[in-house]
């Protein structure tokens, strides 16, 4: 059974979203090199240029929207750093928005505080106790090395992670371009999501947005 959920079902959000997509260039063709050391990639997609505050609120909107019609229980929202971290807040105030229930959110550095607060994780340690529910939420799906980071950023927290909300799959193209390296690695990390019971909900459609571009 797959670890992907695809649920863009092509609203007028969605639609939107393509085409701020298109508008901000947030995809750049050329050779390309990608965090889990492909050197060759075609294409690269930089969702920090969904930079504005219409960008940000629809994908906010679009998340919580989900989040709220799928019934998923959550306590709090952990964005991967850095560009899901805007997300993550975003999708936390649309839900209370919606719902009425404050949830938190989340995320850590890359690298370590040495001061105030110390440490690498940005979460309210007092307020989220053993056992809450943590929906982990990134821009970009390739490898799924990033969430298995952030994974082990909260191991020793009891925070339990089931659902993870990304924007793109990029996977899904490259493993149809047989792309050898990244489709290894990803059954590495596939392996560990299967274990955790964690599935990868996907919200928007990438094939989509690079045909729009290249129209």
């Amino acid at each position: 059974m797959s670890v992907f959920d695809e649920v863009f079902s092509g609203t007028a959000s969605e639609e939107r979203i393509y085409r701020i997509g298109k508008e901000m260039n947030i995809v750049s063709f050329g050779t390309c090199a990608l965090k889990c050391g492909t050197t060759g990639s075609p294409f690269f997609v930089n969702t920090g240029r969904f930079s504005t505050g219409e960008a940000q609120g629809l994908l906010g909107e679009l998340i919580a929207s989900y989040l709220v019609k799928s019934g998923i229980e959550f306590d709090l929202v952990y964005g991967i750093p850095y560009k899901a971290i805007s997300l993550a807040s975003m999708t936390a105030s649309k839900y209370f928005d919606k719902t009425g229930k404050n949830v938190y959110y989340a995320y850590h550095r890359k690298e370590v505080k040495d001061h105030g607060e110390e440490g690498d994780l940005v979460l309210a340690f007092d307020k989220i106790n053993p056992g809450a529910k943590a929906v982990m939420i990134d821009d970009m799906f390739t490898t799924g090395t990033s969430l298995i980071d952030g994974l082990g950023k909260i191991a020793g927290l009891g925070i339990n992670v089931e659902h993870v909300i990304v924007i793109f799959n990029r996977y899904k193209i490259e493993e149809s371009n047989n792309v050898e390296k990244i489709i290894n690695i990803f059954k590495k990390n596939e392996t560990i999501f299967k274990e955790k019971g964690i599935k990868i909900h996907v919200m928007l459609d990438l094939s989509k947005l690079l045909e729009l571009i290249k129209s």
